[in-house]
């Protein structure tokens, strides 16, 4: 048997998650226009996809992560120091699904996708979110995600959809 300690920094094969700081929101920023333009090509308008600004996009991280919830928690994947990807989970906020806990958002370079990284990422993020007192956790994807294969091999099941307008174009 393995025993795990957990500390605030999870380190395994040169890859750690630890919890976001507030300087890392210029590459939190990055990662989620590139993860959103790799991601979604060929699903969201590219015009859309175009638009998305990373000076922006890096303001709105900097006051997420400048909020002081402690439902609230972002997470970052490092390589060898480098931030490669991230989750950000806390409580629902569609109060229509019985569910109490929702991850926000997860996403890593395309670079660093299957590698394992986003078990890691989502495993962690189910222990954040128990630490915290929730008891279930729910999750937003478009239908044409090609990451709903991932949440159904970690144990997702469809529970509800609804239409999402991005860029001019209506989504589910």
């Amino acid at each position: 048997m393995l025993e795990t300690k957990l500390t605030d920094e999870l380190s395994w094969f040169g890859f750690m998650i630890r919890e976001a700081k507030v300087e890392d929101a210029g590459k939190i920023a990055e990662i989620h226009v590139a993860s959103w333009r790799s991601t979604y090509a060929g699903i969201v308008p590219q015009t859309y996809l175009d638009s998305l600004d990373v000076s922006k996009r890096s303001v709105m991280w900097t006051k997420i992560l400048s909020k002081t919830d402690p439902k609230e928690k972002i997470l970052v994947v490092l390589k060898d120091d480098l931030i490669v990807g991230f989750a950000s989970i806390g409580p629902n906020r569609d109060k229509k699904l019985s569910f109490d806990g929702e991850l926000y958002a997860i996403y890593l370079l395309e670079s660093h996708q299957k590698l394992g990284l986003g078990k890691q990422l989502f495993n962690r993020s189910v222990q954040e979110l128990l630490q915290r007192g929730f008891k279930s956790m729910f999750v937003w994807v478009l239908q044409d995600n090609p990451t709903c294969n991932f949440f159904k091999k970690m144990g997702g099941k469809l529970i509800d959809k609804k239409d999402e307008e991005i860029g001019g174009k209506t989504l589910c």
